[in-house]
Formats: C-alpha cells, structure tokens, sequence
C-alpha cells in the first residue's frame, strides 16, 4: 500500500487495487446469508417458513441479539393470534385446493359427456349410412326389375 501510494506510476494500479478490496467486501454479507440460510434448512420446510425464519434472524441481528429485542403489546398481540391466522390460513389453502379439484372432476365429467355425444353422432351416422345402403341396395334391385320388364 505504501509503495504504490508513493510512487505516482503505481496511482492508476492502486485505484483497481481499492475497487476489488471494496467490492469482494461487498458480497460478504451476501454470502454469509446463503450460509445462515444453509443453516435454517431442514427437511420438509416449507419457502414461506424459510422466509418467515428468514425474517426474523435478520430482525433480531439487526437489533444486535436477542437481549435487545423489547417485547411489545403488539408482539404480544401477533402472537396471541398466531393459531388463529394459522387454521384461517389452512381453511382457505383447503377451500383452494377443494375448488381446484372441482374444477378438475366438472371438467372430467364434462369432457366424458362430450366423448359421448361424438360417439352417439358417429354410431348414428354409421346407422344413416348403413339405411342408405340398404335403400340404395332395393332401388337398384327395382330398378333392374323395371328394366327388365320393358
């Protein structure tokens, strides 16, 4: 640091040398994130509780720890209502889940009505074709007989 200080040739250098001593800094914290996140990982944890946790180690880190966090009425309160918000959350993820599955089975029973309407027009057009056969199969018939005659 002294040398390329002093010497004016070295000025242009020790200024690159400054950004990628200030910039590897700034990723620390980015990087120290992924290890705490790495840490709070567990099997079968939901994203909005990994969020959630997320939350609230930055809080309390931003507080400088535990012993700084003052507990408020409203904490109090939010946590109080944690259990309600909880089964209010899990009946509308239910009502979400029902209604998607009935929009799926309408939409089954809906597609099988209309496989069976095609099926119908083609079992009826097949019966149609084979009449007309038959029809077609008799006026020839006649109309040899009638030739025959004259």
């Amino acid at each position: 640091m002294d040398y390329c200080q002093r010497e004016k040739k070295w000025e242009d250098l020790w200024q690159v040398v400054k950004l990628c001593f200030i910039f590897s800094h700034g990723n620390a914290s980015v990087e120290r994130g992924f290890s705490v996140n790495k840490t709070m990982l567990v099997e079968n944890l939901k994203e909005q509780s990994l969020i959630n946790q997320r939350r609230a180690y930055d809080g309390i880190k931003s507080l400088g720890g535990v012993e700084n966090v003052s507990i408020t009425k409203r904490m109090l309160l939010a946590v109080r209502g944690a259990r309600h918000r909880y089964r209010a959350d899990l009946m509308r993820k239910k009502e979400y889940l029902d209604k998607k599955t009935s929009k799926t089975q309408e939409k089954r029973k809906l597609e099988n009505e209309l496989q069976q309407l095609y099926n119908q027009k083609s079992k009826i057009r097949l019966e149609k074709e084979k009449e007309e056969t038959e029809f077609e199969e008799k006026i020839q018939i006649l109309e040899e007989k009638r030739k025959s005659l004259l």
